[in-house]
């Protein structure tokens, strides 16, 4: 079992739904506003992704962290049959897995796009970055999608595909500054041309390091326009699968905020606004 899992320090509910809001907070009030019926499993599923995506961030050493993203492909691939691994996310994520009958490769593909982080150089190609992209949050709609919804039509795989690569992009650029310091640059090969912010003085990087992020958002908001008029076909009920392409444009806006070091600050949203702006994207059935 990973350090990080600490199932006696409270009941498995609370230790899911506690980790799921500091470490998916996007998806977790997203999960919430979903309908009941379904809600403790949206947030087992923004819980396990949690997990996942923190491990470039948390760790130094590539070596460390592809130990730790192994553990989880070995208990979620083992399933029921590997016996519970006292982690109550893995635990629990492999019960959800079993109850919706959700495809093995989209579970494990955001243990792909850690795995990728940790590798830290740029992409060598489109093919590799949109890969990525969808790997790192479109799988985990599309499985947000199979859980509130086992059909997945023409239409809606239009959507997921935008939706997933726009709150990819933003997400990447917010983690930009925490990536870098780690030595890691994972940015699409448009982007090789600025330079490498770990070759180079302070000054230049941070210049490399806003540039680089102002073009994935610039991807974000294309790609979250054509999400949004793919949702037109979707049937509304569906929505809180990809609920949180509705914050790509406030996440956008903070990252060109002028006042942040973009070498040493990860832009951030008020927690009031990025709350407001998921409710109202429910309430209208708009992102």
């Amino acid at each position: 079992m990973p350090p990080e899992a600490q199932p006696d320090a409270a009941s498995a509910e609370t230790f899911i739904r506690e980790a799921a809001r500091v470490h998916e907070p996007d998806h977790t009030i997203a999960a919430m506003l979903a309908p009941r019926a379904v809600r403790v499993d949206l947030i087992t599923l923004a819980a396990y992704c949690g997990e996942v995506r923190r491990i470039p961030l948390s760790v130094s050493d590539a070596t460390l962290g592809e130990i730790r993203l192994q553990w989880w492909r070995d208990v979620v691939s083992a399933g029921a049959q590997g016996g519970l691994s006292g982690n109550p996310i893995a635990d629990e994520m492999v019960r959800l897995v079993a109850r919706h009958d959700l495809p093995l490769d989209l579970v494990l593909a955001p243990l792909e796009a850690a795995s990728r982080e940790l590798q830290g150089d740029a992409f060598d190609d489109d093919a590799s970055w949109l890969a990525y992209l969808d790997q790192a949050e479109g799988a985990a709609m599309r499985l947000a999608f199979r859980v509130l919804s086992q059909t997945e039509t023409s239409a809606a795989a239009s959507a997921l595909n935008s939706a997933g690569r726009a709150y990819a992009a933003c997400r990447l650029a917010l983690r930009l500054p925490e990536l870098t310091a780690k030595g890691r640059w994972p940015v699409p090969a448009s982007l090789v041309s600025l330079g490498d912010p770990r070759a180079c003085p302070e000054v230049q990087a941070r210049t490399i390091l806003r540039q680089a992020a102002d073009a994935l958002c610039q991807q974000a908001l294309q790609e979250a326009g054509v999400a949004r008029g793919a949702m037109r076909s979707l049937p509304k009920t569906l929505i809180e699968a990809l609920l949180p392409v509705a914050l790509v444009p406030a996440y956008a806006k903070a990252i060109a905020g002028p006042r942040r070091d973009a070498l040493r600050e990860p832009a951030q949203i008020a927690p009031l606004t990025r709350l407001f702006r998921l409710w109202l994207a429910s309430k209208t059935r708009r992102i």
